[in-house]
């Protein structure tokens, strides 16, 4: 997740493919003010940033006995690293809420409590301009949607993301950018499993500085049981990414599929499929103003019998598409942005929709989010 220009692109999401891949790279449509430089006597300078904002939403037809309106803070974090020398860091702390669209809501603490006050943290060393290595809780390199709303063109998160992508593991990580030529390895434990393992890797090519194609891969030990982040965590991932960006425009789509093999020690009779199609695009109208967008379209498949094969959560053979606008005003380090996301469930299992009954195909949303970013 990176911390730069939100309209430049959004960090050119990609260019961090020609200067290498710390972490997952993904899009931000905000821009954090410079750091606090800070003196860490022996460990030298130390930057620090934070951010604290909240978010308000209301849906039509809520997930079952979900509440319609809800309130909750969004990101209360405060992040500390040290990026020159050899030997580097990066820490980020506090709360944070993850929403998606179509799915129900959580409190923050639920949110929190699935990667813990310090959803991120590692030591990295940086022997040349070529080569990093890391260790510690890494953001994944899957899809081109961040964790946290700040890191996002919209507030919330789309379905894609929040049902087949994992979010943050725990293992270590080798980079390597040489020109237009990008890879990462990373050995882990995957969707948060402590099951170490899941390999997952990263090669990317830069055809122009705004201009970027990707692909990543996540193969997890088949027999990875169920987790409090994720059902389906022995799931394989592939996952076709383009940035591309061209005056106030920025382009992020990107394909995904996702298989979770049968498997007996994870309590999975029967093996289930999904796949994905994101556009997600951001358009700048001036310095203050941008408007984000997604369009997405999922579709599952698997054994109904199978713990594993109500991937979208509509059951299984379930499809669905969404689609969503963000409007983003910027000065400095207040924001304030409105949305309005659209979801209709395809081939639902009864009762597994929206609505007290879970019958309605249908569920639209409005939220709000503001803040303030140091």
């Amino acid at each position: 997740m990176s911390h730069t220009k939100a309209r430049v692109l959004p960090l050119l999401v990609l260019v961090g493919a020609a200067t290498g891949w710390a972490r997952g790279v993904h899009a931000d449509p905000l821009t954090l003010p410079p750091p606090v430089n800070i003196n860490g006597g022996p460990l030298g300078t130390l930057s620090a940033q934070g951010i604290v904002s909240g978010m308000w939403s209301d849906s039509s037809a809520p997930n079952g006995s979900n509440p319609r309106n809800r309130f909750e803070a969004s990101n209360a974090f405060v992040i500390l690293q040290k990026t020159t020398g050899e030997l580097q860091f990066y820490v980020q702390a506090g709360a944070y809420a993850f929403p998606s669209v179509g799915v129900p809501r959580a409190t923050t603490t639920t949110y929190t409590n699935l990667f813990g006050p310090v959803p991120e943290a590692y030591l990295k060393l940086v022997p040349n301009s070529e080569w990093s290595f890391e260790a510690g809780k890494l953001a994944t390199m899957i899809g081109q949607e961040s964790t946290y709303t700040y890191l996002n063109f919209n507030i919330q998160r789309g379905l894609v993301w929040n049902d087949m992508e994992n979010a943050v593991s725990r293992g270590v990580q080798a980079n390597y950018a040489n020109g237009p030529v990008s890879a990462a390895l990373q050995v882990s434990d995957g969707f948060y499993s402590k099951n170490y393992g899941a390999v997952e890797a990263m090669v990317g090519y830069s055809l122009s500085p705004t201009n970027t194609v990707s692909f990543v891969a996540l193969v997890p030990d088949r027999n990875t049981p169920s987790n409090p982040t994720f059902t389906d965590a022995n799931a394989q991932l592939y996952n076709l990414m383009w940035t591309y960006s061209t005056g106030p425009w920025v382009f992020t789509p990107y394909l995904i599929a996702m298989d979770s093999p049968a498997s007996s020690s994870a309590g999975f009779t029967g093996s289930a499929h999904a796949s994905g199609a994101v556009f997600l695009a951001s358009y700048s109208f001036t310095k203050r103003w941008s408007l984000g967008s997604r369009l997405e379209y999922a579709t599952s498949s698997g054994d109904a019998g199978s713990a594993n094969s109500n991937i979208l959560g509509y059951g299984p053979d379930s499809k669905a598409w969404t689609l969503t606008f963000t409007p983003t005003y910027q000065d400095q380090g207040f924001f304030a942005r409105a949305e309005a996301s659209y979801v209709r469930a395809v081939d639902f299992a009864p009762g597994s929709a929206f609505g007290s009954l879970g019958t309605n195909a249908n569920q639209f949303r409005i939220a709000m989010e503001t803040g303030l970013m140091f």
